[in-house]
This record gives structure tokens, C-alpha cells and sequence, in this order.
């Protein structure tokens, strides 16, 4: 018990710059999130959100995130990039915000959202001390993933009622909270201690966790 409480303490002394540079960097970016959030409120910059403007920047946050995980581009270039798939995301959620209008049910997304956050990251972290290596888990959360997306287009087409979606939303819920998990792990086991690519990757990695969860919290409080 004593070496393992022993390795787990050195594994984290040596990861403490790398996790320090993840969440640097994410609470940056949710606060250019939250910053272009309140900005809109008051300028509706997308206007009505058709489903034409929601593919368009679909579409150009996919491109962010492939450019952000090439490794031939410097760091303070994703830095940028990632700024830029803020900005978008935060348009999108504005534009969720407004047609919900409902401000208990947006503080209610979010509080939910930080508590299954830090419940999920210390839970990730306990597995980590138990030497629980979740690699094995990566292919069946992405095939979940690809499920849960078709699905989404599914729906795009052929509505469900509220009561069906609230339910997929619940499921989404679920998967981006196991992705937290494997995201935790993955950091923890396999990043490079100093990597400022991984520190990009991490990042991005618990923001698309934290932006599903709070969307799909949205969808379940409404």
C-alpha cells in the first residue's frame, strides 16, 4: 500500500506541469465561452439560428479540431484556434440560451455540469491510483459516440417527442461522463509530462466533455 501510494504521489509531481497547463488552458477557453455568451445576449450576432448557419459552424468546428491536433503547428497557434472554436461554440450555445430563456434552467445546467465534472475527474483519478489502465475502453466509448451522433441526425429529421429526447440526453449525459473517466486516465498514463501538444489535447478533450454535458443538461432541464 505504501509504494503504491508512494508511485501514484511521484506520477503526479510529474504530471503537475502538464495538468496545470490543461486547466490553465480550459478555463480560459470556457471563459471566452461564457464572455461571448453574455456578449450576445445583447447583439444576437448569428440571429435566427437556421439549420443551414448550424451545419456552417458545425462544419468549422470540426476543422478547428482537426487543425489542433496536428502536431506541425505551434502551440500558441492552437492556443489561437482553440479561441476561434470557443467563440464558435459559445455562439451556439447563446443562440440554445435564448430559445430556452429560461435563466433557472441555465444555472441549473451548469451547476449540474461542474458537480458531474469534479465527480467524474476525482473518480478518474482514484482508478488512476489503482493502477486501472482504461485504454481498452477508448474503442467502445467511440463507437457510443458514433451511435449517439446518428441518432442526433436522426432526430434532426425526424423529431421525437420531448420525451424521447430527453432520454437520448440522458444517455449523451452518461457517455461524455465515462468519457471524463477515460479522458482523466488517458492524461494521467499516456501523456507526456511536458508536451505542450498534450496540454492542447487534454484541454480539448475536457472542454468537449464539458460542453456536451452542459448542452445535453440544457435539453434534459427544458
Amino acid at each position: 500500500m505504501k509504494d503504491q501510494l508512494k508511485n501514484f504521489s511521484s506520477l503526479l509531481r510529474s504530471k503537475k506541469q502538464l495538468m496545470t497547463c490543461i486547466f490553465l488552458t480550459l478555463i480560459v477557453q470556457i471563459t471566452v465561452a461564457i464572455g461571448i455568451i453574455k456578449f450576445d445576449e445583447k447583439h444576437h450576432l448569428l440571429g435566427e439560428l437556421t439549420l443551414l448557419k448550424s451545419i456552417g459552424i458545425l462544419v468549422a468546428c470540426l476543422s478547428l479540431i482537426f487543425m489542433m491536433s496536428s502536431n506541425k503547428i505551434s502551440f500558441t497557434t492552437k492556443q489561437f484556434l482553440f479561441v476561434l472554436f470557443s467563440i464558435l461554440n459559445g455562439l451556439l450555445l447563446s443562440s440554445t440560451i435564448q430559445i430556452i430563456n429560461d435563466k433557472g434552467i441555465v444555472e441549473t445546467a451548469a451547476l449540474s455540469t461542474l458537480i458531474n465534472f469534479l465527480l467524474m475527474l476525482v473518480f478518474g483519478i482514484i482508478i488512476v491510483y489503482f493502477g486501472y489502465d482504461l485504454s481498452w475502453l477508448g474503442i467502445y466509448l467511440f463507437i457510443a459516440l458514433l451511435i449517439a451522433i446518428t441518432i442526433l441526425i436522426i432526430t434532426i429529421f425526424a423529431p421525437q417527442s420531448k420525451e424521447m429526447n430527453k432520454k437520448i440526453s440522458i444517455g449523451i449525459v452518461i457517455l461524455f461522463s465515462l468519457f471524463i473517466l477515460y479522458d482523466t486516465n488517458n492524461i494521467l498514463l499516456k501523456y507526456g509530462n511536458k508536451n505542450k501538444s498534450d496540454c492542447i489535447h487534454g484541454a480539448l478533450s475536457y472542454y468537449l466533455d464539458i460542453l456536451n454535458l452542459f448542452s445535453n443538461y440544457l435539453r434534459i432541464d427544458s
